[in-house]
């Protein structure tokens, strides 16, 4: 299965993840979710979570972090 949005393959985690009202699946990578949903609309399982969905979900919401304090599209990458 792969993310609707970027295309990118799902691990177990996130082919597993589902939304909580309606039980369909949320067919979006780590990354794609962090930006597109909140936690509270989502049932996962968490048996299923390895350290690189674990990893990849802390880094994206640093990257998203530095993106809403600096007020640039990259957050890292100065404007020129």
């Amino acid at each position: 299965m792969r993310c609707i949005a970027c295309d990118v393959e799902l691990t177990d985690y996130e082919a597993t993840r589902r939304f909580a009202g309606s039980q369909e699946f949320v067919d979006l990578c780590n990354r794609c979710a962090a930006v597109s949903l909140d936690d509270s609309d989502v049932v996962d399982r968490a048996d299923l979570r390895t350290l690189a969905d674990l990893e990849e979900m802390v880094y994206h919401e640093q990257d998203w972090e530095l993106d809403i304090r600096t007020g640039t599209v990259d957050g890292d990458l100065s404007e020129v």
